[in-house]
């Protein structure tokens, strides 16, 4: 499965706008059905779920298994990683600014790739 990095930032945003209160233990319980959409379906969801447990911007991921599809997950908060990572792409303009950079110098467009230049890019901004 292919990594969808625009996916990726709105699943982001999206466990981040999450209560607290909405809590059971120390995870959410998510719905990927009411997650998918028309461009994306519950499995590419809990992929990319998987991919931020991956990079360190979740400590706990988990589907629970469903008789007819992994239809929800267990996820917990963001990290302290995950959300320095979510400041550098969270506005839309430096977002958009990230990709175009990264692109238009044929530098690799991933978490990686964003991690190392995002940052820099946000500090030139502020200057």
């Amino acid at each position: 499965m292919k990594l969808d990095l625009e996916l990726f930032r709105k699943l982001m945003l999206i466990l981040e706008e999450k209560d607290t209160s909405q809590l059971r233990g120390n995870v959410f319980v998510l719905d990927l059905t009411n997650l998918a959409d028309n461009d994306h379906n519950a499995s590419e969801i809990a992929y990319h779920y998987q991919m931020m447990n991956d990079a360190g911007f979740v400590r706990d991921y988990n589907v629970i298994p469903d008789l007819q599809r992994a239809a929800k997950l267990k996820i917990s908060p963001l990290t302290k990683s995950g959300h320095d990572f979510l400041e550098t792409i969270r506005d839309k303009n430096m977002w958009e600014r990230i990709k175009h950079y990264l692109t238009s110098n044929n530098l690799a467009f991933t978490i990686e790739g964003i991690r190392l230049f995002g940052p820099k890019l946000l500090a030139e901004v502020w200057k």
